[in-house]
């Protein structure tokens, strides 16, 4: 949707799950650009293993474990979010937004240990790698995060 001043409303985005260390794309989902990306997260995430699932039961081959660790940009940070993946099993590798100083004392100690592990990980040396093989083109072509339709 066109608006006055020439600018495009979005109306949807199309968010990607690609394998890093194969490249593979492995889901696609186009969801409502009214939802946040926090949110939008987790139907991303659902939609491959439940495709790998089906494919695995047809072929008769025991299902694999599904995803162990998650790279994802800063706009899919949240305290539930970093909570929610540990709680999983899935290992988080997300930078944080700059913002100011967290306020521990009305918040849960599981969504604060959650944080300080996901911002410890940041640090290490997977997580550069990781980063790297995100940006890389020659593994497959990222598209703009947000599709206009």
């Amino acid at each position: 949707m066109k608006m006055k001043d020439g600018r495009i409303r979005m109306r949807h985005k199309a968010e990607h799950e690609v394998d890093l260390d194969t490249g593979a794309l492995l889901a696609v989902t186009v969801q409502g650009a009214d939802k946040d990306d926090p949110t939008t997260l987790y139907e991303t995430l659902i939609e491959p293993t439940e495709q790998i699932a089906k494919v695995c039961e047809s072929c008769g081959e025991i299902t694999p474990e599904g995803t162990t660790e998650l790279a994802a940009d800063k706009e899919y940070h949240s305290n539930t979010v970093l909570w929610d993946m540990r709680d999983t099993g899935i290992r988080t590798y997300m930078s944080e937004a700059k913002g100011p100083r967290r306020d521990w004392k009305r918040r849960e100690k599981k969504e604060q240990k959650a944080l300080y592990a996901n911002r410890r990980r940041t640090r290490a040396d997977r997580y550069k790698s990781l980063m790297r093989k995100q940006g890389c083109p020659r593994l497959f072509y990222r598209p703009s995060r947000r599709t206009h339709w």
